[in-house]
This record gives C-alpha cells, structure tokens and sequence, in this order.
C-alpha cells in the first residue's frame, strides 16, 4: 500500500471573510485553524429563544426571551456599595423588567437604550415580589417579529474562548456555513449514505449552526439528532479508516526472521508449574503463539485485571522466541515493576535454560556492560528493564519480540525506538488497566486484542470499605488481627514527607506513627521512590519474607509488588487518587487465596467525582466496570491514551456516549478497505482525501500503538 499523499489542511481560517489574523489567534485556542475546524466546533448547547412570552408571564429562575421598549437606562451605584451598575427598564403592555449589568462597556450612551427604542432581552428571570430583573441578559434591538441571528430562533451556544463573544461566534459561524453551502459535496458514498439513513454533511452542518423547522433544542443539546450522528459517523468512519489502512500498511512488510511453532519449552514450563493454566490463559496463549508463527509482526494488545496471570503467558511467549534462536525485551515503566518482573521469570526461566538480564537506569556500569556484551553475543535471551533499555548502548543480536507492559506509561516515541532495535519484531502490550471496547477500538484500532478474563483458582474479590477518621480504630484492630495471624498489611499514602502545600499525611510521618503507637509489637518499614534500588529491594525482601510485617509505602507499589500473603491494605487520603490507580493499589492484596480487605480512608464530607469514584470502588472488583466508570468521569480526552501522538483528535465523537456510531464505523470501514483497499476507486476518492488529510504525518507512528 503506498504511503498517503500529502493533502492541504483546509482554508486558514484567517483567510475568511469576518475573521482576520487577531481572531484567528483567538480562535487557534479551541484548536481551529481552518475553516473546516470551525465548522467542526459544534454548540455544546442549545437556548430557545423563539418563546414570545409577555413580562407578566416570566418565570422566576427560568431563562427566557422578552422583547419591549425601553423606558429608561442610567448608570448608578450599587445600594451600599461602591460598585456600579448599568441598568434599564423594558416595559411591554403586562409590566416592566429591569435589566442590569455590571460589565457594561459600550452600553451606556447606545442608540439601543434611547427611550422608546424596542429590544429583545434572553437571560435567567428573577422575581422578588413585584419586581421583575435580569442580570446580564443579552441584548439586541429588534422591530418585534424579525428573526435575528440571537433572538427569534433556537440559538447555538458555542464553547467560551476569551475575546469572542458568543454574538462574534454566531456571526463566524453563519458566514462559514454560508460559504459552505456553495462549497464542496459529501464525501460519503451515496449508496452508504442511504443504507445507514444518514442525512448530507452540508445539510447537517447548516443545521447544527443554524437550526431550523420542528427540532428542539432540548433535542440539539442532547446531540441526538441525525445530524449529529451523521458528524460523529464521519469522524469515526475516517478515524477506523486511518486505523485499518496504517495496520494493513504495517503488516506489508514481513519478519527480517521466521518463528516456527515449538511446544517444547512451553511445555516443559507447563510441567514445572504448580498449578494449571486457566483457560482464558490457555485461549490467549494460542491466539498470541498462532500471531508469532505468522511471517507478518504480531501486534497485539493483552489485556487482563491484576492478578489474571499475564505474565506466564509472556513468559511462555519469551521461550517460544528463545526456542526460535531470537532474543526478547520486556519494558515495564518502573524500576520497582522491572525488578518484580526480572525476579519472577529469571527464577522461573533459568530452569529452562534461557538467561535473564535486568536494565535500569540505577544499575552500576560494570553491571550494564556485562549485559550488554551478553546481548550483542546472543547469550542473554531476555531483557528486562525499564526505558533505559532504549538507550543507544542497549543493542540485541536478534531481537524477535517486544512486550511492553502498562504502555500507556511510555510515550509513543520510546515505543517506536524499542521497536526499532530488532528486525521488525512482533510486539506483545500488555495492561492490567482494562480498557472499554470503545476506547480499545481507538487507542488500540490497529491492535488485535486478546482479554484474561478470568483469576486463578482460589484467587478472591477484595473486600473494599469506605473509611472516615472515626473508623481508624477498628480497623487497626482488624489489621492486628491478621499480623497475628501471620499475615501482612500496606499502608499506602500519596506524599513522602510533609508538605504545607497539601494536606496529606505524609509516608515518613506515619511510618514514625505506626512504628512507635499503633503496631510496635511488629516490625513496620518505609518504602519510597527516593529511596536507591538497593535501599527498596532491601525493604521489598524483608517484607516478601516476612522480617516486616507492615509496610508504609507511597505509590511506587501501585504495580510491581507481589506478596501473597498480603491480606490488607489502607489506602489514606483516597480522594485524592484516580480510578485507574485505586485499582491497582487495590490489587496489590489478595494475590493468594486467603480473604483479603481494602480500607478507602477519606475524609467524611467528600463529594462530587471523588465520591463517585470511592463508591465504584467499593461496588466492584472488575476491572472492566471500573474501566467504562472512569472513562464516564474523566472524558475520553483524558482517559488512557486517547491523546497519544499517533492519533487524530476527536472534535464532534465521544468515545462513551457514541460507542454504537464507533462500532457502526469500523464495521463499515473494514467493508470499504475489503474491497477498495487503497480507496481508489471514484466513490471512495472524498473519503481517501478526508482519512490522509486527518491522517497526516502520523502513518510513521503505526506499530506504536
């Protein structure tokens, strides 16, 4: 497939009439920079302001139209207060409103408010016994009956940007749609157009800006109307498109080696075991063994809750490539991570004779030189290590695989020059922060996905609670109960050392605290990113051996920490913790089959968001659920990935609330590119111009997902 020719992106939008360079730059904050990127900056909402209500009908705390005369206007101060105010007196034949203003540059003195003059009003009501104001309502002389571009219609409210008013934005948008109207045709192809019931694009444009006929504008507001969907259909169509090509773009270009399917030291890995493989495990390690015995690189996405045995499967995938004669790497974000990693498959894999060497940055240089001559010669199979690995002096003699674990972590960048480092290997991302299909069909449209869903035997929910100051006491009692039992505990807080920035208890200071008054019976150690490396596995070791019995930690144990037979963990201040990393933390507990508990300490009035996420937390232990909340919280523009560098922003979709458009989308776009693959053909040549001009400069990021 060649590379997508250059394509112009679009008229500037300074060049159009009404705009100019010095809006222009006001409206680049919104991200539009050409015509068709303001044509795209749909009204986040609706006001109806066709209702010809009387001021005798006016609705205290509703918002409305009025038209009137005026009686009178005047500047004056504020009862007590020093603070002035503009305010006029329209009057219909039922009764007078009384409009104020406290910004009012430019009102005094306008033609607008000469006695007898006649104006239309739209602004929130406020009665107080017979008086009737309204305060900054927006103001526009009218002859009474003729409909304006700001009253006697359904009016569009534009996203705020300093400097533009919402009258400016109207204005720029009508000419734009006006010009637009005379301007190039749909791009889709009118037989899908007809099969999917979709109206034309210019069509759905004008009446986005411009409403008009029998829609509401409750309706428009709640963005389903067919011409929304038809804008989102576009947006996702093109982005599915772009997806679907830069994949089939990748896969072109075979192996520079060939992976022959070999059992052998899987299955002498599956004998050592001391327990069986699930069969999620058993089904994902098929569809990833079926993928590295293609002559195309394997790009998939495996994805599985904490706890669901990941790591076997990669490690399974690493004696594969060795059996092959290739080299692997394994780049995790963290060095606490890569240690957990680098313990776990060197003791298990040097049993079946593939050598392990750690990379990171806090390595001595002896140390990194002897792994690096071990990876030029072929002697070490397997790398594991955080981004120091990308390094230049870091060089594999053949590197066959790639897995990188909690990508999301890592810029697309550092992705791409791992990548890099072997003849085109296959590429294995692994995440323990399930992602919803919707936001998996975007961030990850050019992965194959492969989903663990489902613990190990005996592994159990975790019991979460939600906590105040006044629970502390008993649930130090519960927690002595399990160090008496031989169990462990983590306390988990978000700083290290005090701060008079923030109030939040601090890791020193309540390691200080537990270690001298709340448990002194039983050893408590701290644990801490400033800490060297060998300063934490110091501490890691006496707490997997169980020297130490309560462990005070910040996040650097949000992943890389395994210890069966930790049972509790408090998680302090978790207001102040997202979704994502609650559950994580979470799952730092009841990584063995004994009953394990999570205590959400909080502070007792915490509301909104926060409260939000504190109570999915303690509903739910999956990790799929967790997932789709916190894409509802946090939006799709802040959630997991969706604004890596390698793909296009969305301006009109939204990854929650159009997850059945998205799906539409790349069903239809796998359709398309089936039989049309380089959309040639004259029907698709609108749609090949929309996907390079969306596409542009980004094919080069394709295998980093």
């Amino acid at each position: 497939m060649p590379a997508p020719e250059a394509e112009e992106s679009g008229t500037p939008v300074e060049t159009v009439k009404g705009i100019g360079p010095a809006r222009a730059r006001l409206l680049e904050r919104l991200g539009i920079r050409s015509a068709e990127d303001a044509l795209l900056c749909l009204p986040r909402r609706y006001e109806d302001r066709r209702c010809r209500l009387s001021v005798k009908e006016l609705e205290d705390g509703a918002p409305a139209a009025v038209r009137g005369e005026v009686v009178s206007s005047r500047t004056a101060f504020l009862s007590g207060s020093r603070r002035k105010v503009f305010e006029a007196v329209i009057s219909d034949s039922t009764g007078t409103v009384r409009a104020r203003w406290f910004r009012f540059r430019g009102l005094p003195g306008s033609p607008l408010f000469r006695p007898g003059s006649r104006v239309a009003l739209y602004g929130t009501v406020c009665r107080a016994g017979k008086e009737c104001h309204m305060l900054h309502p927006e103001v526009e002389g009218t002859d009474g009956e003729t409909e304006t571009a700001n009253f006697g219609r359904i009016v569009p409210v534009y996203p705020a940007v300093e400097g533009l008013s919402q009258r400016v934005m109207r204005k720029m948008m009508e000419g734009l749609v006006s010009a637009a109207l005379t301007g190039e045709g749909d791009f889709l192809p009118p037989p899908l157009r007809r099969r999917l019931k979709l109206p034309g694009r210019v069509k759905s444009l004008a009446m986005l800006h411009l409403p008009s006929g029998g829609v509401t504008a409750a309706d428009l507001s709640s963005w389903k109307t067919p011409w929304h969907r038809r804008l989102v259909f576009d947006e996702l169509l093109v982005l599915q498109l772009g997806l679907i090509r830069r994949l089939a773009m990748e896969r072109l270009l075979p192996k520079s080696f060939r992976i022959r399917r070999r059992e052998g030291k899987v299955a002498e890995l599956k004998r050592i075991l001391p327990f069986s493989l699930t069969s999620a495990q058993e089904k994902v390690w098929g569809e990833i063994a079926d993928d590295m015995v293609s002559p195309r690189p394997m790009q998939r996405l495996l994805q599985g809750d904490v706890g669901s045995g990941k790591t076997l499967v990669a490690a399974m995938a690493f004696l594969l490539a060795f059996e092959n004669g290739c080299q692997s790497a394994l780049m995790a974000p963290t060095e606490i991570l890569a240690e957990q990693h680098y313990r776990t498959l060197s003791g298990l894999l040097s049993r079946l004779g593939l050598r392990t060497a750690l990379i990171t940055g806090s390595r001595g240089a002896g140390g990194r030189e002897e792994t690096a001559r071990g990876l030029l010669n072929g002697e070490v199979g397997l790398a594991v290590g955080t981004h120091a690995l990308i390094q230049s002096r870091v060089r594999f003699r053949k590197l066959g695989l790639a897995v990188i674990d909690e990508q999301h972590r890592f810029g697309v960048r550092q992705r791409i020059t791992l990548r890099e480092k072997g003849g085109r290997p296959d590429v294995l991302v692994m995440t323990a922060t399930p992602i919803p299909r919707s936001l998996a069909l975007t961030a990850f449209g050019d992965f194959d996905c492969s989903v663990i869903d489902e613990l190990p035997p005996g592994r159990r929910p975790v019991e979460t609670f939600l906590c105040t100051a006044g629970d502390r006491t008993r649930v130090y009692d519960e927690i002595r109960a399990d160090l008496a039992g031989g169990k462990r505990a983590i306390v988990v807080l978000p700083l290290i050392d005090e701060s008079s920035r923030a109030d939040l208890g601090a890791a020193t200071v309540m390691h200080g605290h537990l270690a001298g008054k709340v448990f002194p019976e039983w050893p408590v150690a701290l644990l801490h990113g400033r800490m060297s490396s060998g300063e934490r596995e110091e501490v890691m070791a006496g707490f997997r051996s169980g020297e130490t019995s309560v462990l005070v930690t910040t996040t650097v144990v949000e992943v890389g920490m395994d210890v069966p037979e930790a049972t509790v963990i408090v998680i302090e201040h978790a207001e102040r913790f997202g979704l994502a990393q609650l559950h994580q933390l979470r799952g730092r507990v009841g990584r063995g089959s004994d009953p394990s508990r999570c205590y959400l300490m909080t502070v007792p009035d915490v509301a909104g968001e926060a409260r939000r996420r504190l109570e999915t937390m303690a509903s739910t232990s999956d990790g799929f659920r967790i997932a789709e909340e916190d894409l509802r919280i946090r939006g799709p523009g802040e959630f997991f990935g969706t604004r890596q560098a390698g793909l296009p922003r969305l301006k009109v979709a939204d990854l929650l609330r159009d997850q059945e458009i998205l799906l539409r989308a790349r069903l239809e776009a796998e359709r398309i590119l089936a039989g049309d693959t380089n959309l040639d053909q004259v029907r698709h040549r609108g749609l090949r111009r929309a996907v390079n001009a969306s596409w542009k400069g980004k094919y080069c990021l394709a295998a980093a997902g």
